[in-house]
């Protein structure tokens, strides 16, 4: 059975309930900064490999992957 912390009442008196206060749900600041250069660097490769962003330069794209590798290798350092 799963805790939820009650937040707040709001005007019309129903619960509102904090989710991100549960353990399953917390991440790192660091985690959370490696998993969004992760999603934009997939998001801009896909959408250059399909042709909607054709204009970017191939270096935009390994920059963003040598982005994500730094942000990963810092990540799993800071978790240590």
């Amino acid at each position: 059975m799963h805790s939820i912390k009650q937040l707040s009442l709001d005007p019309d008196k129903t619960l509102i309930f904090n989710m991100t206060n549960s353990p399953r749900f917390q991440m790192r600041l660091s985690t959370r900064i490696f998993l969004s250069i992760l999603g934009v660097t997939l998001l801009v490769w896909i959408l250059r490999g399909v042709g909607l962003l054709t204009f970017l330069p191939g270096a935009v794209i390994w920059i963003l992957i040598f982005l994500s590798f730094v942000a990963g290798i810092l990540n799993t350092l800071i978790r240590r």
